[in-house]
């Protein structure tokens, strides 16, 4: 659970199982913005049937030498890195976590929860499984993450090919560099 300029979100990881690792929980601990990795990430792991997010306890610790660590015990974390949507699906099937994700998104039912934000999704072919999960929710509005080092023409046909995709879903973009700047004017 965190803040940042006065809003709340949470990712279901509150338990501290070991120094530097959160265990999942499927139990919101209140009214906040939600956050769900859909295609997991590198530093989240899997340990028997529990999900575990590691967490730096202070900044001396690099997590990508927490994550190292993690994989010299022969963990490896939980995240989707095949190549199409089915073999996606095939990998989210296998994880409780992943599988809790995609089914949050799928049962977007209340009307507070029909705004999605995505971040890094290329909404590509091999994102079948989500886009057509976002299609069969009751997301209305949805922002969608935006490179700003890419030229004006490939921002152009970046925009048009995903409103394309989401006909019935108001699209907003946004600077993928100011994901948690709350205060960023910066118009796609």
């Amino acid at each position: 659970r965190g803040q940042i300029s006065g809003l709340l979100f949470e990712d279901n990881f509150y338990d501290l199982i070991e120094p530097r690792k959160l265990a999942f929980g499927t139990e919101l601990k209140g009214p906040s913005r939600n956050i769900h990795y859909l295609h997991g990430a590198l530093f989240l792991f899997k340990q028997g049937a529990a999900t575990y997010k590691l967490t730096r306890l202070d900044d001396e610790v690099e997590l990508i030498k927490l994550i190292k660590e993690e994989m010299q015990f022969n963990n490896f974390p939980v995240f989707v890195a095949e190549g199409n949507a089915r073999d996606k699906e095939d990998a989210i099937s296998t994880s409780f976590y992943l599988t809790y994700c995609l089914n949050k998104l799928r049962n977007k039912r209340r009307h507070d929860e029909q705004r999605l934000v995505s971040f890094g999704f290329s909404f590509s072919e091999s994102d079948k499984h989500i886009i057509d999960t976002i299609k069969q929710s009751k997301v209305k509005k949805l922002a969608v993450s935006c490179y700003p080092g890419l030229t004006v023409n490939e921002i152009k046909q970046y925009k048009t090919r995903i409103n394309s995709i989401f006909t019935s879903i108001e699209v907003d973009f946004y600077d993928s560099t100011s994901l948690f700047n709350f205060n960023s004017k910066y118009d796609f």
